[in-house]
């Protein structure tokens, strides 16, 4: 089985345009109120990872 834990190359999203391909290396979550302001948030969450892994946030 193949294993995408781990960056190779550039990820590289999947498209209509390139078939036969697995599963996109990036995920995009697109979840909550986007309108919501800075201010509305109680709290701060820091992500840290030492590993070179696929974690990406925009």
């Amino acid at each position: 089985s193949l294993s995408y834990r781990y960056c190779k190359n550039k990820p590289y999203p999947k498209s209509r345009f390139c078939r036969g391909v697995p599963d996109p290396k990036i995920r995009i979550f697109d979840l909550g109120r986007k309108k919501a302001k800075v201010d509305e948030f109680p709290l701060c969450g820091h992500m840290v990872s030492d590993e070179y892994e696929q974690l990406s946030s925009e």
